[in-house]
């Protein structure tokens, strides 16, 4: 009878997905289907990208029930630093407990995996599914005509939620594969370019109560052209706000992954940082290890306490930020290049702290912005001077649009294609700057002479 019931269930399901007329609408339902059927509270749907020398990555192109941190950190992630990719390239040894007959990865405890399996016996593992709570954890290979094509992961805070879905769960992802691959591949592109956005680009930076914070992002070109720039926007308790822009060296989807990764190495190491020096010198020694030997991420980290209030900024290869002030004054900030993250092991970081007075804004940028170029001419501080010279801004995005449009604009048409343009403006908002700010506008002047 059970098995009947099974028939039944997967007959409707698979007609279900075939019934749907795009890619996203049937990735989207895959997920929704998965995670009812197994009750569980997370469920994302991950097809395979070819990527560059370090293989196929595996962005996920449907989300189901995972909050938004979890959802940018896992949303591109490469096949061979995780369980989901070694699932979906098939690339498991069945007589491991938590691996299934048909090569699903299974298992209700995974909190305790590592107490006991050895690493080898485990493989490749990020922690995020650990790190976010998850207890219950279940991925399956995504198959067209028995080739895997991408990967459903499911996940549950609550311990052995997956074992009596497993048989139909499996069979369903066996016959999705083709059904999804039957849209359009301009349609998978798109929910590739969605997902590479996710992971380092939000559209919109998270609300942070004391800062007015304004980002712009333009492409140079589509997927295959798209580079490496990310940020982050983080809260570091008892600290302030940490405000991160990088740019990772490449093109590409391999590019736009590899950001993703020092993206999240920045990210968890942030939080148990002293301050921005010490976040990059932690950050360095785990991307010397992770990143292939001739690529780089060049990154601005800046904290900014909302008490003092200050800006506290370490550069790592990274063109400096810059201040505008309400009188219509541009300046560079201070600080010492170093050398890019990822570049030399034993590198030791340096940080400088500057007074952030009222109504001035802090702009951190990538190099798409201050080397667009007009002949000879590049951008740079300059151009962004003049922008803000020209400039009766309300907000931060206003701010972050108009020096992204400008560098756009400056750029002589015809040439080698730019680079992506990445801006991120802050400020400290009005009910938050003390009379002790407003003092602190003439030493702020002084520094950035």
């Amino acid at each position: 009878m059970a098995a009947m019931h099974s028939s039944v269930e997967l007959a409707k399901v698979v007609g279900r997905l075939a019934a749907e007329e795009s890619f996203n609408d049937a990735a989207e339902l895959l997920a929704e289907w998965a995670r009812d059927y197994a009750g569980c509270e997370e469920a994302s749907v991950r097809m395979m990208a070819e990527g560059g020398e370090t293989g196929p990555w595996v962005p996920a192109c449907a989300h189901q029930g995972a909050d938004s941190g979890f959802q940018r950190d896992e949303s591109l992630v490469a096949a061979n630093e995780c369980l989901c990719g070694r699932v979906m390239l098939r690339d498991v040894d069945v007589e491991q407990p938590f691996f299934t007959a048909g090569g699903s990865f299974v298992w209700g405890r995974v909190s305790s995996m590592g107490q006991r399996f050895s690493p080898e016996q485990i493989g490749p593992l990020r922690n995020r599914c650990v790190s976010a709570g998850f207890e219950s954890v279940a991925i399956f290979a995504i198959l067209d005509r028995g080739k895997p094509v991408g990967c459903l992961h499911l996940a549950d805070h609550a311990p052995d939620v997956f074992q009596d879905a497993v048989e139909l769960v499996e069979e369903v992802c066996a016959q999705a594969g083709g059904i999804l691959l039957k849209h359009q591949s301009a349609e998978r592109h798109k929910a590739l370019t969605d997902a590479i956005r996710t992971a380092l680009l939000p559209k919109n930076p998270p609300q942070t109560p004391g800062l007015d914070i304004g980002v712009s992002f333009a492409s140079a070109g589509d997927t295959g052209y798209m580079g490496g720039d990310f940020y982050d926007v983080i809260k570091i308790p008892h600290h302030g706000v940490l405000l991160l822009v990088g740019d990772y060296s490449g093109m590409g989807i391999e590019a736009s992954g590899l950001a993703a990764r020092a993206r999240y190495t920045l990210a968890s190491l942030a939080v148990n940082a002293t301050g921005p020096a010490h976040l990059l010198t932690t950050a360095n020694e785990i991307l010397v290890q992770s990143l292939p030997s001739d690529r780089f991420v060049s990154v601005v980290a800046c904290l900014i306490s909302l008490e003092k209030p200050i800006a506290r900024v370490s550069l790592a290869g990274h063109p400096p930020p810059v201040f505008l002030f309400p009188d219509g004054r541009c300046a560079e900030m201070p600080a010492e290049a170093n050398t890019p993250l990822g570049a030399f092991p034993e590198t030791v970081y340096q940080d400088v702290s500057v007074a952030l007075p009222e109504g001035v804004y802090l702009v951190l940028f990538t190099d798409g912005i201050s080397e667009a170029r007009r002949g000879q001419e590049l951008f740079g501080v300059n151009g962004i001077g003049r922008t803000w010279q020209a400039l009766k801004p309300r907000n931060a995005d206003e701010v972050a649009r108009a020096i992204s449009e400008a560098a756009d604009a400056f750029q002589t048409r015809g040439t080698v294609a730019p680079d992506d343009r990445l801006v991120l403006a802050a400020r400290l908002s009005p009910t938050t700057t003390t009379a002790r700010g407003r003092a602190l506008e003439q030493d702020a002047t002084m520094a950035v002479r």
